[in-house]
């Protein structure tokens, strides 16, 4: 199997892992979960996203590095009406796409990729004559920018379709003027810079839409209008429609209706257009939801909100509880896991290193003297227990937390091994965090008593969401242990077969422990199933052993 098949199939592969993981690299806070993508400035909410889908893939990451651009360099500005923010809102776009693309190379390739996909779907189009004067020039100004200064070239012939519509409908000595104001977007540094650019083609049209003044004597008004200046001055950046055989010279017959449109976008209240981020996801809520009900699954991968109510109990009484039950448990493992990493003294016929001990197996014939010590290998090891809550645990989530905190708390006194706990659903259906990996399980066990059976089964996104998490973690090894009593919802059980699999292929090892049921091998092909607390160390101890003894996964 090729390195490319291999990496396809593993779960970083899957949209909802990359998308989180490109979230972290840009330190904003991603959240995939209902029907639509949005942000509120902070955090940045995605659709549920199929696993894998070309399309969805290029709108779910096209509209994901926009809006972060947005929350890294977007600065609060208060543009005053809907045409002053339309236009600041183009220029701000183009400026934070700009820099994101030169603090993150890649990402300009995948926002060209985007508009494409808007482009093919329509949701950018050129202007048409019918178009409102605000649309016409807003598209000519966006479509053209975009092309020019950030090589988005799907967008070409719509500038200059949209071009040769401004150059009809608006005065020349306007076109000329907007063309040299909006030359200076290359430079913009902030979103105020943005805003006060936006605010001079303002001032620019409010001029040109002014009635001129009565014709001087004779002999005094043949010249060019001083707004023509800079048709040749620009270096090299957007110069506007100048194209002299338009027709629209000054003192022309269109400058009448041409000063009209001006004037009729400045009357123009409506709310600004849409722009890239909003288009893009409006296109990813339709085709993600559509991808999700082709394929029969998707994913909801997002942590509560709400955090569980903690009941008023010490973390060192409850720990106390289990720790009787697990006692062999803790015992054993650390017995095991301590013992490979003794290192271990072999003996050579060559070396640099003697053994005075080993002379006198030398007389009497064995030449192997020079000693070599290895070490074995280390325990580097992240793991998240997930604790199934659902209604159906009801009559077991008394032992299930008890057994998971047991293995928690066992796994947690051994050198080398971070871990995690969780309950699925929690607030909301997310993920619920009990103990993170900052935390210390001495100072959160108590969380475990409050946590109550209710909800459904949503699995899938409760081991997406732990795959995320440990795929960023920096350990080598990385282990997904759940507790639950049985199976998801028939429409996930694929879902989560096809995502254990993945998660073994990605490095993340999926262990199930069965509570009260027959066995779950269906989903979890390494498993095990426990009935009463006696059984947790045995069944643990030989799991886990397992575990930390067979190689990686490839």
């Amino acid at each position: 199997m090729s390195g490319s098949i291999r990496r396809a199939q593993t779960i970083q592969s899957a949209l909802p892992i990359v998308a989180k993981a490109i979230g972290r690299s840009m330190k904003v806070d991603v959240r995939i979960g209902g029907e639509e993508a949005r942000t509120d400035g902070q955090t940045i909410v995605l659709p549920t996203l199929p696993f894998e889908d070309p399309d969805v893939e290029v709108l779910a990451f096209g509209f994901l590095e926009h809006e972060a651009a947005h929350v890294r360099y977007t600065t609060e500005v208060h543009p005053r009406t809907p045409l002053e923010h339309e236009l600041w809102n183009t220029f701000e776009d183009i400026r934070i796409e700009k820099a994101l693309g030169q603090e993150y190379p890649g990402f300009e390739t995948n926002l060209k990729r985007l508009v494409g996909k808007l482009v093919s779907l329509g949701q950018l189009a050129a202007p048409t004559a019918q178009s409102s004067a605000r649309e016409k020039l807003g598209k000519y100004i966006a479509f053209r920018l975009r092309n020019e200064l950030l090589g988005q070239d799907a967008l070409a012939e719509h500038a200059e379709t949209a071009e040769g519509i401004c150059r009809a409908t608006f005065p020349k000595s306007a076109c000329i003027r907007i063309g040299a104001a909006i030359g200076r977007t290359a430079q913009l540094q902030t979103s105020q810079d943005a805003l006060q650019l936006a605010q001079a083609v303002v001032e620019i049209i409010e001029e040109e839409a002014k009635e001129p003044p009565p014709p001087s004597p004779a002999g005094s008004g043949t010249g060019e209008q001083d707004g023509q200046e800079p048709a040749g001055g620009n270096d090299g950046t957007a110069s506007g429609p100048t194209d002299p055989t338009s027709g629209n010279a000054s003192g022309s017959g269109q400058d009448g209706p041409g000063r009209d449109s001006l004037r009729e976008m400045l009357c123009d209240t409506g709310a600004p257009s849409p722009g890239t981020g909003e288009l893009a996801g409006q296109a990813l809520s339709e085709q993600a939801a559509d991808a999700v009900k082709k394929a029969g699954a998707g994913a909801d991968v997002g942590r509560a909100t709400t955090p569980l109510t903690e009941p008023a109990l010490s973390p060192a009484a409850v720990l106390a509880e289990v720790a009787g039950a697990t006692c062999a448990l803790r015992t054993r493992l650390r017995a095991f896991v301590e013992s490979s990493r003794l290192s271990q003294v072999r003996y050579k016929r060559q070396g640099v290193r003697t053994d005075p001990r080993r002379f006198v197996k030398a007389v009497l014939g064995d030449p192997r003297v020079f000693k070599r010590k290895t070490m074995s290998k280390d325990i580097n090891t992240a793991v998240t227990v997930l604790i199934d809550r659902s209604g159906s645990m009801r009559s077991s989530m008394g032992f299930a937390l008890d057994a998971a905190l047991a293995c928690s708390s066992a796994l947690d006194s051994i050198r080398g091994v971070s871990v995690m706990s969780c309950v699925f659903p929690g607030v909301d259906s997310d993920v619920e965090i009990l103990t993170s990996f900052r935390e210390q399980l001495s100072k959160t066990a108590h969380r475990h008593r409050g946590v109550e059976a209710c909800g459904g089964t949503p699995m899938l996104e409760a081991m997406l969401w732990c795959a995320a998490e440990l795929d960023a973690r920096d350990e080598p090894r990385k282990m997904l242990m759940v507790f639950t009593d049985g199976e998801p919802p028939a429409s996930q059980c694929q879902g989560c077969i096809e995502t254990v699999k993945r998660c073994w292929r990605g490095n993340i090892e999926v262990y199930g422990i069965g509570i009260n049921v027959p066995g779950i091998s269906e989903i979890f092909p390494v498993s095990r199933t426990i009935q009463r607390m006696e059984e947790l160390a045995p069944v643990m101890f030989e799991m886990l052993q397992d575990a930390m003894t067979r190689p990686r996964a490839a």
